[in-house]
């Protein structure tokens, strides 16, 4: 059993290694590009980047500056730089103003959030030529991006992805402002209807008609060129999708090169590969939890000990169901809105997740004497908790959670990778996120004190089957409310182009698509660790340090 233990673990630990190695041979080329984190000096702040520079350039090289959407990170359009990158461009992504490893709050004090900055940087370097810069930016960044390109500065090609076209973002654009200018929208955006925007961009494109999508207008030698794209993305996976990809590079050759008459070559594609290797990276470090904890206890004298035995009568599965995902679902909306009104902790979004845990622990802690007496007449809910406490389960957790801090620190410091589902789940964390950190821990510690109650304690026995088949079926309660919310949300976009809940409702909802992953992660180790130690602390202290972490990492500054 012991050999078994260190088996798994080195198992695990050769997958999330080896495939973050794997991740940044694919990120730099192997070796075709030189790719490095920088510092640009912003107005006030610094601005962390990172740079794709084609190891081959001999003559100053046209360059993109990238910005990322609210609540992203440079990492995610790293897809795009690396792309244009491998087919000859330089191409600088930056954490914006808020996000990442930036200084400051987004604030208003410069509504270019960095971008404007890394243009700056990008054309005092010696390798770039700088009549020939380009931005690109989604969603929030392509508001900045708008902004940059509209601050008077000699910009080549414009690229805004879901965002960017509004009178606010650039309240001069005409047929020649922006130069060269490409809109990709996801036909399933939300925050779109596609036919309202053919005919918005009508003024823009020169077109007395609804703009065609798929179609040039204008021309790249005198910067009027105009493109609309529509993809079969939503909002999210917008900046993931490989058609986005491929034509920001088609752009690029065209208005960068105007004087080339022929086709310019497209690379393959290789950074969806490169996505999935970090994808697999961030589930082996996952998958590390269980036999990291069991290496450790082995360490500690004595041994775990035997669960207390509690007066009761087990729930049943679909009070489960009904009792946590339900009540979750109906109050996600308004605490999503009540997390706008009290920006306590102080992260854009993150404050919402906060105050949505917690409010959803509260009433699960509310109702559940409710549910037991009901069933049983004897509810023992804090002799319970008083009598399963170990401060051994505690250390566990604590150890763990340094242990898994540790690896991503390693895995970033060795290849420059971090684990990522679309965006960076878990990241090292700068000085002033880690100040954050602790005011997330009481929010997230009263939802998993209610979800172990509810999944391990008060939950009917499982039946009989295999470990797997137990695992799933408790995924499958715990986050089918969800995933039915998402398929009533999208599946009328994808047939009909309906959308039950549209503008910034159907927005906040596309936050479950990675909120579900998380939940995911944390049901596992609740469930998986409960089932090695017979109690509910140390999973409930491990899950709450990792919410914490994410949410610390992920989530923007709102102050200026």
């Amino acid at each position: 059993m012991v050999q078994q233990r260190y088996t798994v673990l080195a198992v695990m630990l050769m997958i999330f290694l080896g495939s973050a190695y794997a991740a940044s041979a694919l990120d730099d080329d192997f070796g075709t590009i030189r790719v490095r984190e920088v510092s640009i000096l912003g107005p006030g702040y610094k601005i962390a980047g990172k740079i794709y520079i084609p190891a081959s350039i001999s003559d100053p090289t046209p360059a993109f500056a990238l910005g990322h959407g609210v609540s992203n990170g440079k990492e995610v359009l790293s897809g795009e730089a690396l792309e244009l990158a491998r087919n000859g461009y330089i191409a600088l992504t930056v954490d914006l103003k808020g996000h990442g490893e930036t200084d400051a709050g987004i604030g208003i004090t410069d509504l270019t959030l960095g971008l404007s900055s890394a243009v700056t940087y990008l054309s005092t370097r010696p390798y770039v030529d700088p009549t020939r810069i380009g931005i690109i930016g989604h969603s929030m960044g392509a508001g900045a991006a708008s902004a940059a390109a509209s601050s008077g500065r000699d910009i080549a090609a414009l690229v805004l992805i879901g965002g960017g076209i509004s009178s606010t973002s650039y309240p001069d654009m005409t047929t020649t402002q922006p130069s060269n200018l490409l809109v990709i929208v996801g036909r399933n955006d939300v925050l779109f209807n596609v036919t309202s925007l053919e005919s918005q961009l009508m003024p823009v494109f020169g077109s007395p008609n609804p703009v065609v999508p798929e179609s040039i207008y204008g021309e790249f030698g005198d910067g009027s060129a105009r493109k609309l794209v529509v993809t079969e993305a939503v909002h999210l996976t917008e900046p993931v999708d490989p058609a986005t990809a491929s034509e920001i590079v088609a752009w690029a050759n065209s208005a960068l090169y105007p004087m080339v008459s022929y086709p310019m070559p497209v690379r393959a594609q290789t950074y969806l590969l490169r996505d999935v290797l970090s994808a697999v990276s961030l589930l082996a470090l996952i998958g590390l939890i269980v036999p990291v904890a069991q290496v450790f206890n082995g360490f500690l004298p004595g041994g775990l000990g035997e669960p207390p035995s509690v007066s009761r009568r087990f729930l049943r599965e679909r009070t489960v169901l009904l009792s946590v995902g339900l009540l979750g679902l109906v109050l996600f909306l308004p605490a999503m809105l009540l997390g706008n009104i009290i920006g306590f902790p102080t992260l854009v979004f993150g404050s919402s997740l906060a105050w949505w845990l917690l409010v959803t622990g509260f009433c699960m802690l509310m109702i559940l004497p409710l549910l037991a007496e009901r069933q049983s007449g004897e509810v023992g809910i804090i002799r319970y908790l008083r009598d399963s406490f170990r401060v051994r389960d505690v250390g566990i957790a604590v150890f763990v959670f340094a242990s898994i801090y540790a690896m991503t620190y390693l895995s970033y410091t060795l290849f420059h990778q971090k684990p990522s589902l679309i965006v960076p789940i878990f990241q090292p964390l700068v000085p002033a996120r880690l100040g954050v950190f602790p005011l997330f821990l009481p929010f997230f510690a009263v939802y998993f004190l209610a979800e172990g109650l509810f999944l391990h304690v008060y939950r009917g026995r499982q039946r009989a089957g295999s470990t797997a088949g137990n695992l799933t079926r408790t995924l499958s309660l715990r986050l089918a409310p969800y995933l039915l919310l998402l398929a009533a949300q999208y599946v009328p976009i994808f047939i009909a182009d309906y959308r039950l809940l549209p503008g910034y409702s159907g927005f906040f909802v596309e936050f479950l698509w990675l909120i579900v992953p998380l939940l995911a992660a944390s049901v596992f180790v609740s469930w998986a660790l409960y089932r090695y130690t017979g109690r509910i602390w140390c999973g409930m202290v491990l899950n709450t340090l990792l919410f914490a972490w994410a949410s610390a990492g992920l989530f923007p500054f709102s102050g200026f």
